[in-house]
């Protein structure tokens, strides 16, 4: 791993300081997610760096949150070759109750979908997540995607019922690196995606 240096960022580095003197005493899965999550703050933006966390770590706590993101960052950024985060969760998919499983499968249409893959083989990881857990907003904003408009329509108010946060842009601006760097922040608006923001909001529902 090629952490943060303080002149690359010292407000990033101090709170990175912060971290690993907290994992040097105990390994804990938020402190994991969190050194991972700094690596992707500006101005570091090191995905892979924060993938490489992720990887040193995944064997040294049992929280499947290291892996499902992970499996999302080497999705995104096209490093699934290289690491084996979708290979580990298809191999413990049966462990995990319903709502982690229908994550696990969203996380597998995503994976598809982000590499032009399969039409059918996504709607099938979709149809499977929403049938363990229909409450999230990310399977089902995916879902919607392959739907005839009046069924979109439907899987919207679906969607909208689902919403739990809408943050204004006033407040994300107020938020500072660790908001942003909390796993319940990140787990919220980027692999549940309940916590909307008020753009997205008014794009699809008003």
């Amino acid at each position: 791993m090629n952490l943060i240096k303080e002149y690359q960022s010292k407000e990033l580095y101090l709170i990175q300081k912060k971290i690993l003197s907290r994992l040097e005493k105990q390994i804990l899965a938020d402190d994991i997610i969190e050194l991972a999550l700094l690596q992707t703050m500006s101005p570091i933006e090191d995905y892979e760096n924060a993938m490489k966390v992720l990887e040193f770590f995944k064997n040294k706590v049992s929280d499947i949150r290291i892996c499902i993101i992970g499996a999302y960052f080497s999705c995104m950024w096209d490093y699934n070759q290289e690491y084996s985060f979708i290979e580990d969760l298809k191999r413990n998919i049966e462990y995990y109750d319903g709502k982690v499983q229908s994550i696990i499968y969203y996380i597998f249409a995503w994976s598809e979908y982000v590499r032009d893959g399969e039409r059918n083989t996504i709607i099938d990881y979709l149809t499977k997540s929403i049938s363990l857990y229909d409450q999230y907003v990310s399977n089902l904003l995916l879902f919607s995607e392959y739907l005839p408009r009046e069924e979109k329509k439907q899987c919207l108010c679906k969607i909208k019922k689902n919403i739990e946060k809408i943050q204004t842009e006033v407040e994300i601006q107020e938020y500072n690196d660790e908001i942003f760097i909390n796993p319940e922040y990140f787990w919220k608006t980027q692999i549940e995606q309940v916590w909307v923001d008020e753009y997205f909001y008014r794009e699809n529902f008003i």
